[in-house]
C-alpha cells in the first residue's frame, strides 16, 4: 500500500467510526451524556452553572461520574435549587431531631413525601425502615416545622419533584 491508499483507508475508517457512534448515542438511552464537542453545563463549587464544551478530559469525565453534567443551563439551575433545598431539610433535620436510635423498633422516625392522590403534602411515620436518600425527623411536627420553615412550595417542586 502506498501513502495515499494508507490515507484513503484511514479517512474510509474514521467516517465508519463516526457513523457508528451516531448510532450507539441513537440507542434511545435518557442518560444525557455528551460527545466530543458537545456544549455541557455543570454546577461549580460556588453554584454557579457554568457551561463547558466536552473534550474527554479527566475533568469532564469527573463532572460526569458526580452526576454533575446537565444538557441545558435550565436542568442544572434546577439541580442548583434543589441541592439548596436538600441542604436545608438536613440542617433543620440536624438542629431540631431527638437521637435516632435505627435500631429501637418502636422509636417512630419520620420524613417528608406527597400524596399524589390526596394531592397533598405529608409527612409519614417509619419505625425501622432506612432509606438513604430520606431526610429522617424524629418527631411529626419537627417535619411539619421543616416544611413550614422551608416552604411546602419549595419541598414538592424540588425535593420531591412535584410538578404543578
Amino acid at each position: 500500500m502506498d501513502r495515499q491508499e494508507i490515507q484513503s483507508k484511514i479517512k474510509e475508517l474514521e467516517n465508519e467510526l463516526s457513523e457508528l457512534r451516531e448510532e450507539l448515542n441513537k440507542t434511545g438511552t435518557k442518560v444525557f451524556k455528551p460527545k466530543f464537542g458537545d456544549t455541557y453545563y455543570y454546577i461549580c463549587v460556588y453554584g454557579e452553572v457554568r457551561e463547558e464544551v466536552w473534550t474527554d478530559t479527566e475533568f469532564d469525565k469527573a463532572v460526569y461520574a458526580l452526576g454533575n453534567c446537565f444538557e441545558t443551563r435550565e436542568e442544572a439551575k434546577f439541580e442548583v435549587e434543589k441541592l439548596k433545598v436538600i441542604a436545608e431539610l438536613k440542617r433543620f433535620a440536624m438542629e431540631h431531631n431527638e437521637p435516632m436510635d435505627w435500631r429501637d423498633e418502636n422509636q417512630k422516625k419520620y420524613f417528608i413525601c406527597y400524596d399524589c392522590g390526596k394531592n397533598k403534602m405529608m409527612y409519614i411515620d417509619y419505625w425501622n425502615t432506612l432509606k438513604n436518600d430520606n431526610i429522617y425527623f424524629s418527631s411529626a411536627e419537627i417535619a411539619e416545622q421543616a416544611i413550614k420553615t422551608i416552604g411546602e412550595e419549595r419541598i414538592k417542586k424540588y425535593y420531591l419533584g412535584v410538578e404543578d
